[in-house]
């Protein structure tokens, strides 16, 4: 369990990275194929990878995210997902996402349908346990899901286009939000501070005891002039949480 909760932790750090907009042409964004390694507290916990290819006017994108390290070799668990949907003059319109989770024997499917902006229909197997504080997909318009989310941070942009957002993000049960600060130039990369925060759909407790989380983001420039992700790191119960571009 506590390997599993070590590789979910840096997961969070690295769809954390939603924020930056796609490109300064969302009609045409760069093509992504990366990968990143996850490490807590600087013991390899995984690796996460990500894959998206467009047409004229949609978009479809696959990830991986697995442990790995010493951690793989104790504690097996991966996360699957797809995500599809159109391309707008605003960015990254989503139209559907899966997901299938495996944790040693327990495995989870997650779909949603969108439609007018926002979750439509959501479909999981083994069926979710309905909970008090549970949201209603259908009133999560305008919130990302996680894999489109980190396709538009993973994609190339702009320098002038990074940082100082805020992007809401729905995986399904639960809405959070990324919130960017200002860019400041460190060592010759852009840093951006960031939080991780907590909407709606946890657990009471969570909300009380951790509703955020800070991290910060670093993005270096490349020949073209556009900027990508490199890292990513915060603190953890576990030890620092980093997220480095395989290169």
């Amino acid at each position: 369990m506590i390997a599993l909760r070590m590789c979910m932790a840096a997961a969070l750090v690295a769809v954390g990275l939603a924020p930056i907009p796609v490109a300064s042409d969302p009609a045409t964004p760069p093509r992504v194929n990366t990968i990143y390694d996850l490490y807590l507290g600087g013991i390899k916990a995984g690796e996460l990878s990500i894959d998206a290819d467009y047409t004229a006017d949609g978009y479809s994108a696959q990830s991986v995210l697995r442990t790995a390290g010493i951690v793989g070799f104790v504690y097996r668990a991966s996360f699957e997902a797809v995500a599809e949907g159109r391309l707008t003059d605003s960015g990254l319109a989503p139209e559907r996402f899966a997901a299938d989770s495996r944790m040693k024997s327990k495995t989870q499917s997650v779909e949603m349908i969108y439609g007018d902006g926002a979750p439509q229909q959501v479909n999981a197997e083994p069926a979710f346990i309905p909970k008090p504080w549970q949201v209603d997909p259908t009133e999560q318009k305008g919130a990302l899901d996680p894999i489109t989310a980190a396709l538009m941070a993973l994609a190339p942009a702009s320098t002038e286009s990074l940082c100082n957002q805020s992007v809401p993000v729905f995986d399904g049960r639960r809405r959070y939000a990324i919130d960017l600060g200002a860019p400041v130039v460190e060592h010759g990369r852009i840093k951006c501070p960031a939080v991780y925060r907590r909407i709606a759909g946890f657990k009471p407790k969570m909300m009380a005891k951790n509703p955020q989380f800070p991290f910060s983001i670093w993005f270096e420039e490349r020949d073209d002039g556009l900027a990508h992700v490199v890292r990513a790191a915060g603190e953890s119960m576990f030890g620092l949480a980093v997220v480095l571009l395989r290169e």
